[in-house]
């Protein structure tokens, strides 16, 4: 019984740190500037196409509200990650993140939300291996009625042939490189949050 309750006091903030990075409103609070990575060589057409078509998916799930599609854009490494430190079944902790995302999203109000890989930059790791870094903008009414406007980048990368998504956040970036060997020594560029009115 013990063992359960800790999973479960775990897993709540295990899931608000992934899930929260789907669409955070907070800036992606890592600091500097990109590294002075070279950039990857230009993606083939195909892969250009995967990534169009995920982006246009993702979207279409998260203002639908589907969060059980959701889940399905995160990338697969980072949540076995997360599900082996807290000895948490994968089930449960889908579960559990797609709980809090519902509960993130019943306080505010979504005005607009997307992404932009027109504009999306392409980067390398450390072995070659490709990813995006694509502008990510989000408009709510916060619950004290303000207006306000997030701009950051979402990270896409490729895992067995597929693309997934990830918005990138300072309590992320262990998970994500110890994941994802090839990105440590990338850094961030810092969001920015905007009160409109």
């Amino acid at each position: 019984m013990r063992g359960r309750q800790s999973w479960r006091r775990r897993l709540p903030r295990a899931a608000l740190i992934l899930g929260i990075a789907v669409f955070a409103v907070a800036p992606a609070a890592i600091p500097g500037a990109f590294t002075t990575q070279a950039h990857a060589k230009a993606l083939t057409a195909a892969d250009k196409a995967a990534v169009k078509s995920r982006v246009d998916a993702f979207t279409a799930a998260f203002n639908a509200r589907e969060f059980e599609k959701i889940a399905d854009f995160l990338p697969p490494r980072v949540l076995k990650l997360i599900s082996q430190k807290s000895n948490v079944p994968m089930e449960q902790l889908l579960t559990s993140m797609r709980n809090v995302m519902r509960q993130a999203m019943d306080k505010v109000q979504f005005k607009s939300f997307g992404l932009d890989v027109s504009t999306a930059e392409t980067r390398q790791g450390s072995g070659g291996e490709p990813f995006m870094l694509v502008p990510t903008q989000t408009v709510i009414t916060d619950p004290n009625g303000r207006t306000v406007q997030s701009d950051s980048k979402t990270l896409a990368l490729k895992d067995g042939g597929t693309w997934y998504l990830m918005r990138v956040q300072l309590q992320q970036v262990p998970l994500i490189t110890e994941a994802y060997p090839y990105l440590k020594g990338t850094t961030f560029e810092r969001g920015t949050v905007k009160v409109l009115e």
